[in-house]
């Protein structure tokens, strides 16, 4: 239980933080960013060496699948919007 309150933890802090980065940035650009850390965190979990950095990477990888999330959907909707009107 208390691995999944640590990725939602980092869920709900990246969807707002990642969502305002990429207004201002560029979301093809954070999607990219998104991508390297989340296989940087999934390898952090799976070579952990005891719990505690288990939770440091399980939480990463929340926080980049959900600011992901976020910003993979508007994404598309701003690509494809053009052909649906």
């Amino acid at each position: 239980p208390f691995a999944q309150s640590m990725f939602f933890l980092g869920g709900f802090i990246s969807g707002y933080l990642f969502s305002y980065i990429s207004s201002k940035i560029g979301r093809r650009s954070i999607l990219l960013l998104i991508s390297i850390m989340s296989a940087c965190s999934i390898l952090v979990c799976a070579f952990a060496v005891n719990f505690k950095m288990f939770l440091i990477g399980y939480f990463f990888v929340g926080f980049t699948l959900f600011g992901y999330e976020t910003n993979v959907y508007i994404y598309i909707g701003e690509i494809s919007g053009i052909f649906f009107i």
